[in-house]
């Protein structure tokens, strides 16, 4: 039989690689917040956790922003990372985590450190406090770390910060290795940093082991493009890695018409993604996806306070529309493509 196998022809090894290659998972992930109209309890988040789960989810998403869960000095409130951290236990998914100490264009550092320059060795005993305190509650469970969220939005202000936060990623980089054993290390940046991520940004994107990116194909006023384009997005993409496998940390298209969209265009870049990431599987770690379902309006109106835009229509429509259910709990047409492809990345 070994015999057999050293004298297969050279058509047979190839289809073989071509086989392996199109039969490796791509890891797919969701946020699987239930719709405002059935609250959010334990029962409720559970109940949409496993209808996550049916129609593909095989990872979960931690991303604790550190001036949230450390309002008091040395005081941690890990609830909503406790709660996931346990659903991705229970099911045995690898989880992906998100230390958010840069969230987009704002600092999360606490109000009790945000004097403190990213360098300032102070800063990096907290952060080290922070990552041992995170360690215990998701053991054996952490599979790759980012430290810093969508970070080119926030270094396009204070480009004089760049050095000083690659300094501070190599003083935390032992911890986290020692704290999440095996697991790889990145930082996450936006579809459209990744011009600065090999440019002004490239001190810290050559620390990382993978790419981390997110993808919301919308314009600088927040209408969204044409789903045609996915395509050629992710080309850019995958070149910007050079050679790193990528996770899309976050993918999301609106389907609100104040973002010139609608529910069958989010329904066509849904399948444009998805069809995509199959053709990619080689230099595809996992695929997150925003939102399971649409977010309270009240929680709208927040995001637009904390980035800034509190009083663009089209961003809290862009916000408002992301999921692929509706408020009451209706699907939207992206949800039954995304539950008869999902699936097949995930669990080929």
């Amino acid at each position: 039989m070994l015999r057999h196998r050293i004298l297969l022809p050279f058509f047979s090894v190839f289809t073989l690689a071509a086989g392996i290659a199109a039969a490796q998972p791509v890891y797919i992930g969701l946020d699987t917040n239930p719709p405002p109209s059935e609250g959010t309890s334990a029962a409720a988040k559970r109940t949409w956790f496993e209808k996550g789960l049916r129609a593909g989810v095989s990872t979960v998403s931690l991303s604790p922003i550190w001036k949230d869960v450390e309002k008091t000095p040395g005081v941690w409130d890990f609830g909503d990372l406790d709660f996931n951290a346990k659903l991705a236990g229970e099911h045995n998914l690898p989880v992906y985590l998100n230390i958010r100490i840069i969230d987009t264009n704002n600092s999360a550092v606490p109000a009790a450190y945000a004097s403190w320059s990213f360098d300032d060795q102070r800063l990096s005993r907290k952060l080290i406090d922070l990552i041992h305190a995170i360690a215990p509650r998701v053991a054996g469970q952490v599979r790759w770390v980012s430290i810093g969220n969508e970070v080119d939005p926030y270094f396009s202000a204070h480009p004089g910060q760049v050095a000083a936060y690659r300094r501070l990623l190599q003083a935390v980089l032992p911890t986290v290795r020692s704290s999440f054993p095996g697991a790889l290390f990145t930082v996450n940046f936006t579809f459209h940093g990744i011009g600065q991520m090999n440019g002004t940004l490239r001190p810290i994107s050559e620390l990382t082991e993978f790419t981390s990116l997110t993808y919301y194909p919308s314009n600088p006023d927040f209408t969204f493009r044409d789903p045609s384009e996915v395509p050629s997005d992710f080309a850019k993409m995958y070149a910007a890695a050079h050679g790193k496998r990528v996770f899309f940390q976050e993918l999301g298209y609106a389907s609100s018409e104040v973002c010139q969209s609608s529910g069958e265009q989010q329904a066509r870049w849904m399948k444009a993604v998805l069809d995509t990431l199959a053709q990619h599987r080689a230099q595809t770690v996992a695929a997150h996806f925003v939102w399971m379902s649409d977010i309270p309006l009240s929680l709208v109106d927040q995001f637009g306070q904390y980035y800034k835009l509190p009083n663009s229509d089209k961003f809290k429509g862009f916000l408002a529309s992301l999921g692929y259910f509706d408020r009451e709990g209706h699907p939207k047409p992206a949800w039954a493509v995304f539950e008869r492809k999902a699936i097949a990345l995930s669990h080929p």
